[in-house]
């Protein structure tokens, strides 16, 4: 149903904002539906946090009792709509996510996922590649001539030595060099003594070949790097420091757009101007309720998607039910079983789609720092896995320093940045980078309009590839 305490509002063409009220004293009134008392339990909260900046580093539970203990009337009104535990996991739940540990969750993890979900800072953009990421870095690198770099995509890496030996001991004393108070030194400037960094590192595939480089760049989930052959003692700490999670993605489309969700339901798609908009939905887990975030993917296509918390301490959820369901009983019955659920809260029928594609993550595809100060720092240890010695480099967005990162490109990004400056001095060049500082942005696009360009840095990224294989 609409909300009844806020609205969104058009700020330029192509970004909005939420605009919302103290409406406390309304919903003790009983106003508002369930997700506008959810958002509410936001509202408060942030406005607490913005009086006690101390909290924002606290956990969810933290912030929200202390808001809850307001005397105002209008607040313990709302307080109330939520008993026991239901005011820790309700925001989390209307956000769309299911079973992550409510009362334990950072409050600005929290926070950000309701007012991503309800654009409360600015609308949300979608970006989509056509091409995978290394294939795209590749493109690039060959408008710059030809270069001898070839990403190794598509080939499973089973392992990793330094010289002919396994780097075991390189990860056991890289691990046991970590202070969870403090970020690895150097980990994001091009210090000298980087340059010492030698040695041949041989890239092992399970299909029996092998490629020897001077640098690479490993790249896979953070749970799926123990399982590569030198790596094996980061097991224990990504365990103890991370908390995994489970998604599922079901795509569908029309032939006809008129026949689609968006039209039938009045949203609008990811296309055009870019502003995604998507529909919240809840039922029973423990039916068989499958949807849970319905992305207006496009004029003619939905994402249907679901995100639920670590899977080994969890009953039925949405992700695991689609998961199961399309696994046991097939495509078509998954197709059906989600569109009854969809056609529950559309105003007119919804006819069947032409054709669906699913991609699950059973485990272990979304992470999150369990202590978000100390995974920030661990962060900057796991991205030179074998120690600063070795010339291996890990990014992925879910190990990103910033939790609010994880799952976003962003993330891998800055994990990118974060390595640059030292895999430069490691691959032996004179160009001493500097991390790209996005503050800059605007400066960089105003000398480029001027005539300058940024081919010296490229020429230098270039050079870097052309010595590096990434996995």
């Amino acid at each position: 149903m609409p909300s009844e305490l806020y609205d969104v509002e058009l700020i330029n063409e192509s970004d909005f904002k939420s605009v919302l009220q103290n409406m406390t004293e309304a919903i003790a009134n009983g106003a508002g539906s369930p997700f506008d008392k959810c958002k509410q339990l936001i509202y408060i909260a942030d406005e607490l946090v913005k009086e006690k900046q101390s909290l924002k580093s606290e956990n969810w539970k933290t912030v929200i009792d202390e808001a809850c203990a307001s005397t105002d009337p209008g607040v313990q009104a709302l307080c109330a709509e939520f008993p026991g535990d239901a005011k820790y996991n309700a925001p989390i739940s209307c956000a769309g996510y299911d079973n992550f540990a409510g009362a334990t969750a950072p409050y600005a993890a929290v926070s950000g996922l309701t007012n991503e979900v309800t654009n409360a800072d600015l609308g949300t953009h979608l970006y989509v590649f056509k091409v995978g990421l290394q294939r795209f870095l590749q493109g690039l690198l060959y408008v710059n001539g030809t270069i001898s770099v070839s990403p190794m995509y598509g080939k499973e890496l089973v392992g990793v030595d330094v010289n002919g030996e396994s780097p075991v001991a390189d990860s056991t004393s890289q691990i046991a060099s970590i202070n969870v108070d403090a970020p690895m030194e150097g980990h994001d400037t091009a210090l000298e003594s980087n340059s010492s960094q030698t040695g041949v590192l041989t890239l092992k595939f399970s299909d029996g070949s092998s490629v020897r480089a001077k640098s690479a760049f490993l790249t896979m989930l953070p749970f799926d790097l123990p399982r590569i052959g030198g790596f094996e003692p980061w097991e224990e700490t990504i365990q103890e420091t991370m908390s995994p999670s489970m998604a599922v993605k079901l795509v569908m489309g029309w032939d006809d757009p008129a026949d689609a969700p968006p039209a039938k339901l009045g949203l609008k798609s990811c296309a055009g101007d870019g502003t995604c908009q998507r529909a919240i939905l809840d039922g029973p887990a423990d039916e068989g309720w499958l949807v849970r975030q319905l992305w207006m993917w496009g004029p003619d296509t939905v994402m249907v998607y679901n995100v639920a918390g670590d899977p080994t301490e969890q009953g039925p959820t949405a992700a695991s039910n689609m998961i199961k369901l399309g696994t046991e009983e097939g495509m078509d019955e998954l197709v059906r079983t989600t569109m009854a659920q969809i056609n529950s809260i559309s105003p007119e029928p919804i006819p069947m789609p032409t054709w669906a594609r699913i991609k699950p993550w059973p485990a272990g595809s979304i992470t999150s720092w369990k202590n978000i100060t100390q995974g920030s720092n661990i962060a900057t240890y796991l991205q030179r896995p074998l120690g600063p010695d070795v010339p291996v480099f890990y990014g992925n967005s879910e190990a990103a320093p910033l939790s609010e990162e994880h799952g976003w490109i962003q993330g891998g990004w800055n994990m990118v940045e974060d390595n640059l400056p030292a895999l430069a001095k490691a691959l032996g060049l004179n160009e001493d980078l500097s991390r790209y500082d996005p503050e800059s942005y605007k400066e960089v696009v105003e000398r480029e309009r001027a005539g300058s360009s940024t081919s010296k840095r490229m020429a230098v990224v270039s050079a870097l590839c052309a010595l590096l294989v990434i996995v």
